[in-house]
């Protein structure tokens, strides 16, 4: 595919630069479809393919969400006994973490027995990590505790996957929850289509 017009700039900082809801080659004509689909592959090569999907990356079916202004409706994110109740998450490429409102952040913390060292959060790398639970719509998608920990061995602290925002009540749900599920965004419907990625 070739799109024209398409202006570039050298950036050196790349948080934040996740897709955004636009569909410039369908409109342009240059693909079949307004999506725009991400497998990122949990020690795999990743793919990233516009105007379709590719079923081989994961199982079973696509599940689909409704997303309105960049955001979708979440009745529960749980782990090890924490829950956050109703709240709104943002499915980001351009965000490596899980990012989490600083209030939750603080109850999350308790539960998963990790501590906040310069902005970042870490574990004991001896204590396990557990599985988090994000439910929307009805559909429950689960992130392996090991898919947590992002950090090597820092005097016996490993780094979690885990970010304070400013919002009061939105989570972001980057790359380390996308490694989990394939997914793929669609401009023109405004929905987001998750499966377990292979």
């Amino acid at each position: 595919m070739t799109v024209e017009a398409q202006r570039f700039a050298e950036i050196t900082d790349a948080s934040g630069l996740g897709l955004s809801y636009s569909g410039g080659a369908y409109d342009k004509g240059q693909v079949d479809e307004p999506i725009v689909s991400f497998y990122l592959g949990a020690g795999n090569d990743g793919e990233l393919t516009f105007g379709g999907y590719d079923d081989s990356k994961f199982e079973g079916n696509l599940t689909k969400h409704s997303v309105i202004k960049g955001k979708i409706g979440c009745e529960n994110i749980t782990a090890a006994g924490y829950s956050s109740g109703s709240t709104v998450v943002v499915i980001d490429s351009g965000s490596a973490f899980i990012t989490v409102p600083k209030i939750q952040m603080g109850l999350l913390a308790g539960h998963l027995g990790v501590t906040k060292f310069g902005g970042l959060y870490y574990i004991p790398c001896h204590t396990p990590v557990p599985f988090m639970v994000i439910t929307i719509d009805g559909t429950d998608y689960t992130v392996p505790g090991k898919s947590l920990v992002v950090g090597d061995d820092n005097n016996g602290w490993c780094m979690v996957a885990f970010q304070d925002n400013s919002s009061p009540n939105q989570w972001i749900l980057g790359d380390v929850f996308m490694r989990s599920y394939y997914t793929v965004f669609n401009f023109l419907n405004e929905t987001v289509s998750l499966a377990k990625a292979k």
